[in-house]
């Protein structure tokens, strides 16, 4: 019965580790949300994912 109850703690400690990881992804995806949301002129930084080329000439026409 003692063995079982370390093995429930464990489980217990893994939980709350991987709720609060959730917590926190789920706080940036509210922020890239935002981002994504508001309008393309106030966005500084733009967003650019490998491999499209046409991400940075846009970005590079607006600093023009």
């Amino acid at each position: 019965l003692n063995n079982n109850s370390d093995y429930i703690n464990q489980v217990n400690k893994l939980e709350t580790k991987v709720d609060l990881k959730f917590v926190e992804y789920d706080k940036n995806f509210t922020k890239i949300f935002k981002v994504l949301d508001s309008s393309p002129k106030s966005i500084k930084q733009g967003v650019f994912v490998q491999g499209q080329i046409f991400d940075a000439y846009t970005k590079f026409q607006e600093l023009l």
